[in-house]
């Protein structure tokens, strides 16, 4: 069986795990995101809340830069998963579920086209 690391601190707000599943309150980072520009909170905080939310998740299989057998988010435009404040490439999900509350989460708001596909 694979052991992972313990929930960042701060975080278990965010990420938690319920019957050996992990559960990730997208919406709730989201939000995070959406107090920058509110001015509650500053940019560096949120990079290293996100950063370190999407390595735990990298680490949990939840999130993967394989480019098959996965989701992504995707436009016209390029692909708009996940990325690190530090230049990471973006990242693709495991489950469909997280790429769909990703995408209401972090892209309710984009002015065009944007959609979850497979990568088969």
């Amino acid at each position: 069986m694979k052991t992972f690391a313990v929930i960042p601190k701060g975080l278990e707000k965010f990420i938690q795990i319920q019957d050996e599943e992990t559960v990730i309150d997208w919406k709730g980072l989201g939000n995070l995101k959406k107090m920058i520009v509110q001015g509650d909170i500053d940019l560096e905080t949120f990079d290293q809340t996100f950063d370190e939310a999407l390595e735990y998740l990298l680490e949990r299989e939840i999130l993967t830069f394989k480019r098959e057998g996965v989701w992504r988010i995707v436009s016209l435009g390029g692909d708009f998963g996940p990325k690190t404040s530090y230049g990471q490439d973006r990242m693709n999900f495991s489950r469909e579920s997280d790429a769909r509350a990703y995408l209401t989460a972090f892209h309710s708001t984009t002015q065009y086209s944007i959609a979850v596909e497979r990568l088969d």
